[in-house]
């Protein structure tokens, strides 16, 4: 054999020796490896650690005025609508004029003056038009509302006064908490839900009436050992894993969860108490080692 022949023989032994090894290096790495990506900027990491997870009731409802601050007003004599001097949407003071009415009795002309201070939710008369017993004004004070919520059966047994709500209206731009303050005897025939009311203390004037909202009633607080923040949680390869900070970053560590809330979620197997974990922005972790994973493949 000449010496052409067995340089380009060793060539090629050399070259498929160094092709295996890379191969079977990345395959060792991908089947055994931890997932891992370098450290994102905007993360945030804390410790995982024992936490108060809340067992809620989620319910949904309408802000609606407080009907202990609402007055309806009527004539006191029946008569004849000579002037009305407030709309809807009007401020008003107590004892500031609504109508002028002359009555059919005396011929004399009395005012009709709002009860109390408030907004003029609603006008059913004009000038001009007979009148007698029928609702003429009707004004509430916007200051302190109620939020009606509607429960199904099954979950009123759990409810009770002075439990804590956390309220946020339909479109997430308000939220406030307050305690359940009444839980209706009965419920609405067709829908068999039963309204619980809680009020919303409004003197900011941030929520009016008929905006929607949803609610959830704290019926138990629960503390576990080992939590993490929910928007730590992601799904990995299929499982639920949070990602765990090492020397060269994070890496992607499978865990079993437990009960959850907004805030928190419990850890039941995976990770110890006091490893440290993203806690924000996981979501940015998880988008940068699918583009690594990615970027091997090809």
């Amino acid at each position: 054999m000449n010496r052409t022949i067995l340089i380009l023989l060793a060539s090629t032994i050399l070259a498929a020796c160094g092709d295996s090894g890379h191969k079977d290096e990345h395959a060792e790495a991908d089947e055994h490896g931890p997932a891992k990506v370098a450290h994102v900027a905007t993360a945030t990491v804390e410790d995982a650690g024992s936490a108060r997870i809340r067992d809620l009731v989620q319910a949904y409802g309408a802000v609606a005025l407080n009907a202990e601050r609402t007055r309806h007003v009527s004539a006191r004599f029946a008569g004849v609508v000579t002037a009305v001097a407030k709309a809807p949407g009007d401020r008003v003071a107590a004892g500031d004029k609504l109508a002028s009415i002359e009555s059919n009795e005396s011929m004399q002309v009395y005012a009709v003056k709002a009860p109390i201070g408030g907004v003029v939710m609603a006008r059913t008369v004009s000038a001009g038009e007979t009148v007698e017993q029928q609702t003429l004004f009707t004004v509430s004070d916007l200051s302190y509302l109620w939020a009606e919520l509607l429960v199904f059966p099954g979950d009123v047994a759990r409810l009770r006064p002075g439990q804590l709500v956390n309220l946020r209206s339909a479109d997430g731009a308000l939220k406030t908490s307050a305690t359940i303050s009444h839980i209706a005897p009965a419920g609405d025939r067709e829908t068999q839900a039963i309204v619980v009311r809680v009020p919303i203390d409004n003197r900011d004037g941030r929520w009016r009436p008929g905006v929607g909202v949803s609610a959830d009633i704290v019926v138990a607080e629960i503390e576990v050992p080992v939590a993490v923040r929910s928007s730590a949680l992601q799904t990995v390869d299929g499982e639920r894993a949070v990602f765990v900070v090492t020397e060269a970053g994070y890496e992607a560590r499978p865990v079993v969860a437990g009960r959850a809330d907004e805030d928190h979620t419990e850890i039941v197997s995976g990770l110890a108490a006091g490893e440290r974990y993203v806690a924000t922005d996981s979501f940015v972790v998880k988008a940068e080692l699918e583009k690594s994973s990615a970027g091997h493949e090809h």
